[in-house]
């Protein structure tokens, strides 16, 4: 029986003799140890296994959404204050006819029929009491604006819910929301006796309103009752309802006391602007002389003409043009010209539409084309604009509202009056050019004598005048500071590219700066936060299982880190699954198109088969070159296959997106050629062979414009995007300026950096320089690929036997947690035995069919590879190292991470009423849609709010204390019982136990704690390995096995460390 880990350390250990390998993911964290081995002889594997986390145990949503409920709330009942304040300092109320209204039962009980009585003309005019009821309850409801204060107009946009009331209002013909609830409610406006018993709320009937209609129909309302009511004028109007930025200090209501500066709006429709871009401010790893020490000089706002300039500068350093089939970026002279003439233009909108990308990219050829650049020899701005937003660089002066206008007044303005104008755009400000010209300053009657000179503003365009010109603000914070951002603009100017060697951006490594930057001023994703310092206190229990506690014995740590880590944070189990499906979607339904296709056929569906129409999906199963459209069994056949659009010898990727389906003919024909270079000096001649034709250009260009992504998933898009990028190169890149390059292997995420940064950090305070590397995906693919180590799982977890003789690793991740300690072991053997150097991996992968590329392979790897006539491979493992895996894998070291947390309160957010106490136990009832319902429960198993009549059901478990007997924790302030937990050991969901004899004889992992009415105490088990326990087989778990029954067995609790207890040192 094991009470004690023991030690796992090798007898002797020499420094930098062992690697680590940690694969970072969202549910758990694989890991694994091997010795190095001297060359020619095999490495050891030492141990390996998995730390796992509890299904949503890093997920604050629920707290989060508490949170905001409570900050709603109590912005809700500030909002009512104020206007409270307001409408009595003007007389319309008296303070003690206000505060009536506090009382329950006081008030009108559905204020909006008094609205709709209004609306529909019922009733004329409301009292002043009736005025505020309907006020009041428009508080409480005041519309969906998804977080409009901080949206431009143009991009806001509904959500579901609100779209779909939008859509029922309109099918039944009601325009207001007052009438359409009195709709829902089943009454009618003016009803002598209405009846307000129809439920509609948390039903199929639940509806959302937009802001602008609630806020359209509130401020007709208060506009018809100015100067009806008492004491209710225009500047009481303006200040309920008003639209400008102040319009809540119209009124002197606030006694000297004024909102905070960030409040906008009216009392009513008004708000605090969100600090989302001040919450973590980063600091600029390229400052030299950092103001402050400890963080550096902050990086600025986008919202300002040094970023603006910045974007501009670094797109336009993207652009080449070919002279004499010779690629060059734009001399100096012509990126000024350029700028210039980007700056007389102000804004560039993109279009929209058929043809966006070519007329997009005309577009920006006719500003090069002013500036006197000479693109005859061709460009790559067709792949520059494919980019999302990338035509948003050159909007030195984005104008969201007013377009019209402000061309009008950017071109009689001089350069002074340009950077005035731009200012106060950035700064969010509403500007018409009637009321520039009318401010009394020198500069702004030049302004107006220059527009009437040019005869602007006269005529039809005299409404102009008065049209708001309204600025499309950038959101968030640039990545550089001011200083750096207008160094790396001036290095551009001046023909320069500053990410380039000596330029201001350059880089090797991280700088000083960032070095001293903890975690959490890195990242504001506490997912990401907490998975990397999990990953920090693993590695500590590893060097203290695996090498005595001494860092020195680790010379390399090789990483992997699941670049979805910080999309899934947040999300609860059920959203993380819905992610997870939709990213296997489109190959799911594809499998799918293919079976029903080649029924009957007797083909089997293969993954390489499953590839190629994934391929042929994105293209809508159309040849991009012939304009053909072909079938499944064309493809079987042999008679369509796989054809890079850029040729493999210059850009070696073989990914979905590098990849189109033409015939074989069609491949043979094209060549090591571009697909639109292919297009253009063949197009509408007949393919060799065949009876079909290359289509024109402007056919081509069409087909490629028009290609979208069979689902919008994330995935999907990228690879859309960059299909395009390359459909659209007109020429062979040196380097390839659209994608994949043998350096991207040794090139890192900032996720892995993250990860990277925190580990070498921990051994270098150590006093350990260590090697702590990513290791890219292309590696361990090419290892898995070539090394086969699933079947590995079989002798640790015969369970998974039929899906592993199936080789079907979907099914066995359903199944056990070893596949990511498999991984980890993967990713270790791959950093310690294949190459680092980014062209021989890319040649690993690549076909590598010309001899050069043989002779370097072998010269480089030796034994490592063997070749065949088309590739050459990575060489398989040897049986005794897969042995050796098989052994480590069967210790089945799966240790769940246990929070240390002993605060909060987990229970149900329903509220049930208390019927009666007795014997320990309590009867609840509570009123639901389907009537009432009762529930016994145990006394401990309720939770009292103290300012509330009802109780709570305690939702979970803390633990269970082994005392005498026994004591449940439930989770409602668990840590009243801490001290007792420093006297007996401590049983919660996660922990190892061995039971050394009986009918639960081994090692088990705690699922699941249940205490009985009756008191009785059970537990569910299940293997250390396993995720679940399965029907028919006890070895992988047992559910409701009574604690009693284990405690007289003998069970132990083992340690709590992260690496695991091996199932073979039970005796």
């Amino acid at each position: 029986m094991i009470t004690k880990m023991v030690s796992q350390a090798p007898d002797k250990i020499s420094r930098g003799s062992l690697t680590m390998g940690l694969d970072i993911g969202h549910r758990s964290i694989g890991w694994a140890v091997l010795k190095k081995a001297p060359e020619g002889q095999i490495p050891e594997i030492l141990g390996c296994g998995t730390v796992i986390f509890r299904s949503e145990d890093c997920m604050n949503s629920q707290r989060t959404a508490l949170r905001r409920s409570r900050r709603n709330i109590r912005a809700t009942r500030s909002r009512i204050k104020r206007m409270e304040k307001a409408l009595a300092q003007a007389g319309v109320l008296t303070q003690t006819q206000l505060d009536k209204f506090h009382a329950a039962g006081r008030g009108h009980p559905a204020p909006w029929w008094l609205m709709a009585c209004w609306l529909s003309g019922k009733t004329s005019l409301l009292s002043a009491e009736e005025f505020w009821q309907v006020l009041r309850w428009y508080a409480h409801h005041r519309g969906y604006d998804a977080n409009r204060s901080w949206l431009n107009e143009e991009e806001e946009a509904d959500s579901k819910r609100t779209q779909e009331t939008r859509e029922r209002m309109a099918a039944a013909g009601i325009k207001t929301a007052a009438e359409y609830l009195c709709k829902l409610a089943g009454c009618k406006p003016g009803d002598p006796q209405p009846k307000f018993g129809k439920p509609f709320r948390g039903t199929k009937h639940s509806v959302l309103f937009p802001r602008s209609l609630i806020e359209d129909e509130v401020r007709r309302l208060v506009e018809a009752h100015v100067g009806k009511l008492k004491g209710l004028d225009a500047k009481l109007r303006e200040t309920l309802v008003g639209t400008d930025k102040e319009s809540w200090a119209s009124t002197p209501w606030f006694g000297g006391k004024r909102l905070p500066k960030r409040y906008r709006g009216s009392l009513l429709f008004g708000q605090l602007i969100p600090r989302f871009d001040n919450r973590i401010i980063s600091a600029c790893p390229f400052e030299p002389e950092p103001k402050n020490r400890e963080v550096g000089r902050k990086v600025c706002s986008k919202a300002t003409w040094e970023f603006l300039n910045f974007r501009w500068a670094m797109v336009v350093a993207n652009i080449r043009v070919y002279v004499g089939g010779m690629q060059r970026a734009l001399t100096s002279d012509e990126t000024k010209r350029f700028f210039n003439v980007c700056w007389d233009e102000g804004d560039l909108r993109a279009t929209t539409g058929a043809n966006k990308i070519q007329k997009n990219s005309d577009k920006v050829r006719s500003l090069l084309g002013k500036a006197g650049v000479s693109l005859a020899g061709g460009d790559n701005l067709d792949q520059l604009v494919v980019l999302p937003d990338s035509l948003k660089a050159f909007r030195l002066v984005p104008v969201a509202k007013g377009l019209a206008a402000f061309r009008q007044i950017w071109s009689c303005a001089n350069e002074h009056q340009r950077r005035w104008l731009r200012s106060k755009l950035l700064a969010r400000q509403k500007l018409a050019a009637s009321s520039i010209f009318r401010i009394p300053k020198p500069m702004f009657q030049s302004w107006k004598d220059a527009a009437n000179t040019k005869g602007l503003f006269q005529g039809k365009d005299a409404k102009l005048l008065e049209e708001k010109i309204g600025g499309d603000v950038p959101q968030g914070r640039a990545a550089y500071s001011r200083p750096i951002l207008v160094k790396a603009f001036e290095e551009v100017m001046d023909g320069k590219d500053p990410r380039e060697e000596k330029g201001c951006l350059f880089r090797q490594g991280e700088t000083p700066l960032e070095a001293k930057i903890p975690l959490d001023q890195r990242t504001n994703n506490h997912l990401v936060r907490h998975r990397i310092r999990i990953a920090e206190k693993l590695r500590k229990d590893i060097i203290t299982e695996y090498a005595g506690g001494d860092s020195h014995a680790f010379g390399d740590v090789v990483i992997e880190i699941n670049r979805d880590l910080p999309s899934l944070s947040g999300k609860n189990a059920e959203a993380i699954a819905a992610a997870e499906t939709s990213k296997l979607k489109n190959f799911n339904d594809v499998r799918e198109r293919l079976e029903a296709d080649l029924k009957g056929h007797g083909v089997r569906v293969t993954a390489g088969l499953i590839r190629k129409a994934r391929i042929a999906s994105d293209l809508d199963w159309t040849c991009p070159f012939t304009g053909q459209k072909f079938s499944a069994l064309e493809l079987v056949r042999g008679v369509y296959d796989k054809e890079h659009i850029v040729p493999r010898s210059t850009r070696p990727s073989d990914s979905l997106s590098s990849l189109v389906i033409t015939p074989r003919k069609v491949n043979d024909f094209k060549g090591k050629r571009t697909g639109l270079q292919f297009v253009k000096e063949e197009g509408g001649k007949k393919v060799p062979g065949t009876s079909l034709s290359v289509i024109t250009e402007q056919r081509y260009r069409e087909w490629v414009e028009k290609l979208s992504p069979p689902l919008k998933t994330r995935d999907d898009i990228r690879r859309c995007e960059i299909r395009k990028r390359l459909l659209l190169t007109a020429h062979l890149p040196k380097e390839d300026e659209v994608g994949f390059l043998p350096r991207d292997l040794t090139q890192t995420s900032y996720l892995a950096k993250l990860a990277l940064k925190e580990i070498r950090k921990a051994f270098e305070a150590e006093g350990v320089k260590i090697d702590v590397r990513p290791l890219p995906g292309l590696a361990t693919a090419t290892a898995r690929k070539a090394w086969k180590l699933l079947g590995c799982l079989t002798p640790a977890f015969p369970e998974a036997k039929e899906a592993l003789e199936a080789n079907d690793k979907q099914a066995v991740r359903k199944i056990t947690h070893l596949h990511h300690a498999l991984d980890a072991v993967t990713l270790a053997l791959s950093g310690e035995i294949l190459p680092r150097d980014g062209m021989l991996l890319a040649a690993l992968a690549s076909r590598n069919r010309d001899k050069a590329t043989h002779s370097l392979l072998n010269r480089k790897l030796g034994s490592l590879v063997r070749f065949n006539e088309e590739r050459a491979e990575v060489e398989d493992l040897p049986k005794e190292l897969k042995d050796s895996i098989s052994k480590r894998l069967a210790e089945c070291r799966v240790a769940q991470h246990i929070p240390g947390t002993w605060s909060g309160t987990k229970s149900e957010l329903t509220m049930w009423g208390v019927v009666k106490r007795e014997g320990g136990k309590v009867t609840l009832r509570q009123r639901g849609p389907k009537g009432l319902k009762e529930d016994s429960l145990r006394e401990d198993s309720i939770i009292q709010a103290p300012s509330l009549p009802g109780v709570f059901k305690a939702s979970d478990n803390y633990g269970v204390l082994l005392s005498t007997p026994p004591q449940n924790i439930r989770w409602n302030k668990p840590f009243q019982k801490i001290k007792d937990a420093k006297r007996f050991k401590l049983l919660r969901i996660g922990t190892l136990i061995s039971v050394p004899s009986g009918n639960f004889f081994g090692l088990w992992r705690i699922v699941g704690i249940t205490c009985r009415l009756s008191g009785e105490l059970l537990v569910n088990l299940v293997h250390p390995a396993a995720i679940k326990s399965q029907s028919g087989k006890p070895a992988s778990g047992r559910d409701n096995v009574s604690l009693n029954s284990l405690l007289k067995s003998k069970m132990e609790v083992l340690s709590r460390n992260l690496v695991g207890c091996p199932i073979i040192s039970l005796k």
